[in-house]
């Protein structure tokens, strides 16, 4: 009998995100698919985060380096997860934030579509207001040079997307997205130029490796998301206890 594919849940993680996790621990638990590991690497400044992690069952890495920005704690943080994947021969990356709450299946829905990289959108809640982080790709949305632009919907604009197929993404974030093992082959996680988070340039590396992005517009996953220097606990309560409400 054919084994289910091996895929790992990998994200980094800090204490910044202390007012979210617990909770997200307990969700990640009740995930479905069952051939699942969990790796959490940690940037915080100490290793007590990341010990009090894995007294919840979870591998968690703590991999701070003094005076080192938060761009290079991430990216510290994606190289050994690119090595252990790898090394552990994992078939797929689970790439989900460690703020993000997807449907408790998420994993069998997105393996089903067999793509090198799949995911659901989520919205973000930034510069005040939430919107959803999606690229839209039709003629609606294009810069002044013609070319497709991020566009960043508000719940309004986002009827238009939500029909129900597959979108290809050019930049809509990895909070929520499966990505198959040819995919990590021929990638590297690295710094920009630009100062962006190696995160930030994955859309890009995938691109330049011959691979699209896909979000499933059927559903999204619920996002609890605050600045990590200026956490509003207040806003994210309230978020979190309509969340508690419709699950």
């Amino acid at each position: 009998m054919k084994q289910d594919p091996k895929i790992l849940l990998f994200c980094p993680v800090s204490n910044y995100k202390d007012y979210i996790i617990w909770d997200w621990i307990r969700h990640i638990k009740k995930l479905t698919y069952q051939n699942l590991d969990i790796l959490l690497i940690d940037n915080s400044d100490n290793k007590l985060f990341a010990q009090r992690i894995a007294a919840e069952g979870i591998d968690c890495i703590n991999a701070h380096k003094q005076g080192e920005n938060i761009a290079s704690k991430m990216l510290v943080c994606y190289k050994i997860f690119h090595h252990w994947f790898l090394e552990n021969k994992y078939d797929y990356w689970f790439s989900l934030e460690c703020d993000v709450f997807p449907p408790l299946n998420i994993i069998e829905w997105l393996l089903c579509y067999r793509l090198p990289a799949v995911g659901i959108p989520y919205f973000t809640f930034a510069n005040g207001a939430d919107s959803l982080l999606f690229t839209d790709l039709s003629d609606t949305f294009k810069n002044e040079a013609g070319a497709p632009r991020e566009h960043r919907a508000t719940y309004f604009q986002a009827f238009n997307a939500f029909n129900g197929l597959l979108s290809k993404q050019q930049n809509a974030g990895i909070g929520c997205l499966l990505i198959h093992k040819a995919v990590l082959r021929k990638i590297r996680f690295h710094g920009s130029e630009r100062g962006l988070f190696p995160d930030s340039v994955l859309y890009e590396d995938m691109e330049f490796a011959g691979y699209d992005v896909y979000l499933d517009t059927s559903t999204l996953a619920i996002h609890f998301n605050s600045n990590w220097k200026t956490i509003n606990k207040i806003d994210d309560e309230k978020r979190r206890q309509s969340f508690n409400a419709r699950a």
